[in-house]
């Protein structure tokens, strides 16, 4: 699906319009943060989700929005393996986050603390990551394996090992 970005600029422009004449209107603003995260600029996204939190606190969506912009940040940091940056989006992100949107940011940060070696941290996050999210079971216990054994707990290893060959091929560690 390719996006329109002048119809996406078109409707920021509505909704900033918008969101001066109904500054206490949560609705506008979230959609103003998907626009300008649709386009990339997830600073200005983020800015629109706080005031859509500020506005409304309990507003899930808006929530889980802010957290996908600050995880989008993260990632392009995680990318540049510059992990401490990626980290710290990615711990900005936690709080907001629900679901698989949560699941996905311990995924992320355990991976980033397995290249760490801080094997503690990773084990706890891959914990949470299969706890709350429903698209990356697998991939958390094999890393969560993987943490363990470097970690030391090596009949771990074998167990997880066990449980993974039904699973087909093994997930590495980016």
């Amino acid at each position: 699906m390719e996006i329109d970005k002048e119809e996406i600029e078109a409707a920021i422009r509505k909704l900033e319009d918008e969101s001066s004449a109904r500054p206490d209107d949560p609705v506008i603003w979230n959609n103003l943060g998907v626009n300008r995260a649709i386009l990339g600029c997830q600073e200005k996204a983020i800015k629109s989700y706080e005031n859509a939190i500020a506005c409304a606190p309990d507003y899930e969506l808006a929530r889980n929005n802010l957290s996908a912009s600050l995880m989008a940040i993260g990632n392009k940091y995680a990318s540049t393996k510059e992990w401490d940056e990626a980290s710290r989006f990615y711990g900005l992100a936690i709080p907001s986050a629900s679901g698989d949107v949560l699941a996905a940011l311990h995924y992320n940060l355990g991976i980033i603390q397995f290249h760490q070696k801080e094997w503690q941290d990773a084990i706890r996050s891959f914990n949470i990551s299969r706890k709350y999210g429903s698209g990356n079971h697998r991939e958390a216990l094999i890393n969560l394996g993987a943490a363990k054994s470097a970690n030391g707990n090596q009949h771990w290893r074998s167990r997880a090992i066990k449980k993974l060959r039904g699973w087909g091929r093994m997930i590495q560690i980016c």
